[in-house]
């Protein structure tokens, strides 16, 4: 029996293995809380919300804005439009598993085998998804643009020639990652480059222009509709507003609030995914005597492959680098770079008997330095500090070289490296499939409101409020928007460390007061700080003079019916009728301070006036550009409270 198992398996290799990468694939997918009505993480859930309101019809970066590229919000707007919330996670997992395929292909051409491409191919999808997936994502997108355009990048260097079809493939591919974010680009960067001077050493220039002329056809494509998009919606104007928010913010003095530059929060990627070592041990196993090649002595792949690396390593710590902070979802840029060397090592361990010490040895360290990660500390998904990101893999890196050591010693006095191939395949399938029910196990789990209170302010607001609604969420925690399923009462939805050169919270206070939301939902540590504040008598030091119209009108206006809900008082105030509007709370300018989010010097007299229902500054301010919801719920009746859940 086992041994008509085992020629049935050395048979059917490939099949068995693609269709398990496949069944992993869409596994891993199921851990994007979209796919069960709950929200991702921050951002995940601000570009679903915006992808959810632009295809309701609202106009990007007027009605809604965000300081992201274009090409995510067209993503969830198709996502939103085939199956609401569950569309946007359709589309990733359709992308994902393409990539999966891709990426298959692209190791076959480095003749690899099966197995080794299943085990690299599995490892690196299981770092993605237990460590650093959040669903919905920008790096999340751009690993799977990436990991699709593995497999035309690397025909092209196996065929040795310019594919007019595949250029154009990868082009689109390109535009579409830097359209979401231009760091995102890194990968497709260093096989352009690396490609484009392959061609020209080998004499092919025609190759070498229509790979160069194929990649700024893509951008046109993509950068062009988009412009006439944005133009034929509002023209030059928006076009600018498009181009501020999604580019130019990252760049102007003061704009975005960001450490800036810094190599150390470029390199942690490089550091905490493992691919140093991958990189080293591959560069290791590559300039061994009877190690010359990778596809082709002639071509002398094998330099070709690390200055490939070399160029990945470095554009992508330069595109971490450029906004200073440490966040673990950047480390993702990085993950593509690994599906070739973690191959090409497991490969040569399985079927090459001199490179067994280098390539096991290299693999056990990569598996003991993540899993000590997870072992020893506490992954977190908010910003990093500098102190725990290095000292963290110091402590990783120290546990597996000493354990990697003595494994080593151990083998030498043992002598032997015997292994079976048809038992290891048994384990790596078994491995797939335990992790796969275990993703699916997991997204069931995540997403969800985080506490019973946080819950019953969701239960109040989908209970007394319809579809057609909006709420307000202060704060960062646009996972609100989600739970409820309602839309956004101001167009700048999370400003926290952005000075875009107006004030903000003043435009947040006008399309309130236009549009009264019935809620309007707190996550408390501001809220807490002004009623601190006041209590002290600080309020005019420490917050700004937009701050304090803001907060003033939340108060005259809206009463807090459970800790940081606060709902819209009785019926004079209800949709189309006066908002109640706080007294002036001071006539020194310099009571204007600038801490407030890019907050604008107060008006002259700091009144307010009302047009239409809504509120701007003494000079006349436009309306908000968002259509009033028309099926408002009167703010006169009463608010039920959800069912006591115990």
């Amino acid at each position: 029996m086992s041994n008509l198992l085992s020629s049935w398996l050395r048979n059917n290799e490939h099949e068995v293995i693609l269709c398990s990468l496949c069944f992993l694939a869409v596994s891993f997918s199921f851990l994007n809380p979209l796919w069960f009505g709950q929200a991702p993480g921050f951002d995940g859930s601000l570009f679903a919300v915006i992808g959810k309101m632009f295809a309701g019809g609202e106009v990007l970066y007027r009605d809604i804005i965000d300081i992201k590229g274009p090409g995510i919000f067209f993503i969830d707007l198709v996502g939103y439009r085939i199956g609401g919330f569950r569309g946007i996670a359709f589309i990733e997992t359709i992308l994902l598993v393409f990539g999966v395929i891709s990426v298959d292909l692209a190791l076959r051409v480095f003749r690899l085998s099966p197995l080794a491409r299943f085990c690299s191919i599995m490892t690196v999808l299981t770092l993605h998804g237990f460590r650093y997936h959040y669903g919905n994502m920008t790096e999340d997108y751009a690993l799977y643009f990436s990991m699709i355009a593995s497999y035309p990048f690397a025909l092209m260097l196996g065929l040795r020639r310019f594919s007019w079809r595949m250029g154009f493939l990868i082009s689109l591919l390109f535009a579409a990652t830097v359209s979401m974010r231009i760091n995102n680009g890194a990968y497709f960067g260093a096989w352009y480059v690396m490609l484009f001077f392959f061609f020209l050493s080998n004499r092919k220039i025609p190759d070498a222009l229509g790979l160069f002329l194929t990649s700024l056809t893509g951008l046109a494509i993509v950068f062009g509709g988009f412009g006439l998009y944005f133009y034929s919606q509002g023209g030059m104007a928006l076009v600018n507003e498009a181009i501020f928010y999604s580019f130019s913010v990252f760049f102007k003095d003061g704009a975005y609030g960001s450490p800036g530059f810094n190599l150390l929060a470029g390199l942690t990627g490089l550091f905490r995914t493992g691919l140093l070592p991958l990189v080293l041990g591959t560069a290791l196993v590559l300039f061994r005597k009877d190690n010359y090649l990778i596809m082709n002595a002639r071509y002398n792949d094998r330099n070709w492959f690390l200055f490939y690396l070399l160029l990945g390593i470095v554009f992508t710590v330069i595109a971490n680098s450029i906004s200073g902070h440490v966040y673990d979802h950047y480390d993702e840029l990085f993950l593509t770079f690994m599906f070739i060397p973690l191959g090409f090592l497991v490969h040569r361990y399985l079927h090459v008997i001199q490179d067994i010490n280098i390539s096991f040895l290299t693999i056990f360290f990569l598996i003991i330095f993540l899993l000590s990660e997870h072992i020893l500390w506490t992954w977190a998904h908010h910003e990093w500090s500098y102190f725990t990101v290095w000292f963290h893999v110091g402590i990783d890196a120290l546990i597996a070289g000493a354990l990697a050591m003595g494994l080593f010693f151990l083998r030498r006095l043992a002598g032997r490296y015997w292994h079976s191939h048809t038992m290891f395949l048994c384990i790596s399938i078994v491995a797939a499939l335990v992790l796969g029910v275990y993703a699916m196990i997991l997204g069931h789990s995540r997403g969800r409101p985080w506490d019973a209170e946080t819950q019953e302010i969701v239960d109040v607001v989908r209970m007394q409020t319809t579809d057609q609604d909006r709420i307000w969420v202060e704060g960062d925690a646009p996972q609100y928007y989600l739970w409820t399923d309602r839309n956004a009462a101001a167009p700048q939805l999370f400003f926290g460390n952005v000075n875009p050169g107006y004030d903000v919270r003043m435009k947040v206070l006008s399309s309130i007061t236009f549009f009264k939301p019935r809620f309007i939902i707190f996550t408390g540590k501001r809220l807490n700080a002004y009623r601190d504040a006041e209590a002290r008598n600080m309020v005019e030091t420490v917050f700004s003079y937009s701050e304090q119209m803001f907060y003033r009108y939340i108060f005259t206006n809206y009463e807090e019916i459970l800790p940081r809900l606060f709902a819209l008082k009785t019926s004079e105030n209800s949709a189309g009728g006066p908002s109640v509007i706080p007294e002036d709370v001071g006539e020194d300018d310099s009571k204007s301070q600038e801490a407030g989010n890019g907050a604008a010097a107060e008006p002259e007299s700091g009144e307010l006036r009302l047009i239409d229902g809504g509120v701007s500054e003494k000079s006349p301010g436009e309306v908000p550009a968002q259509a009033p919801a028309e099926s408002r719920k009167p703010a006169g009746e009463p608010i039920e409270m959800p069912p006591s859940k115990g």
